[in-house]
């Protein structure tokens, strides 16, 4: 009986053990896939983008089509900074940035939970995270928040 209870609780003893070590694995696991996802995502973003530029169409038309002259850029990092170079030299005024992390560029940056000045669109460049960004400051702020490729979209189909 004593070297049966041995045994059992050994056997246990292994399979709690190898649950616990394949859950590392497993998190090492979700924590690439979602890194590869923004990736892609950021990937299929500038594709979108250069199309754009190789067919003449720009993000400016559209944002001065409809009216959005003073916007903000959420997420300031090499597509933020992409899309503040690209509207630098427009009609279109890039009034302020917001990003989680500090940034030290031309233009004044924002925290997400700092108060947010009046503009007139905000776009999202961090489009994996659309919906948490969106969710995150929508009530605070009284304008439209859009995602980059939902603005990359709307130029190629109308301009």
């Amino acid at each position: 009986m004593i070297v049966l209870l041995f045994v059992v609780s050994i056997l246990i003893a292994f399979f709690c053990g190898g649950i616990w070590f394949a859950r590392k694995p497993y998190e090492l696991y979700r924590k690439a896939q979602a890194m590869s996802d923004k990736h892609l995502d950021l990937f299929l973003l500038m594709c979108k983008w250069i199309e754009l530029k190789q067919n003449n169409k720009s993000i400016t038309d559209y944002l001065k089509d409809n009216n959005y002259n003073n916007v903000a850029v959420y997420g300031v990092s090499y597509i933020g900074i992409a899309l503040i170079s690209e509207l630098e030299n427009s009609d279109v005024e890039v009034a302020y940035g917001i990003d989680t992390r500090e940034i030290d560029i031309e233009i004044p940056v924002y925290k997400p939970e700092n108060e947010l000045p009046d503009t007139d669109i905000v776009i999202v460049t961090p489009v994996t995270y659309y919906e948490e960004i969106k969710g995150k400051i929508s009530g605070r702020i009284d304008c439209p928040i859009v995602s980059l490729i939902d603005v990359l979209e709307m130029t190629s189909t109308f301009y």
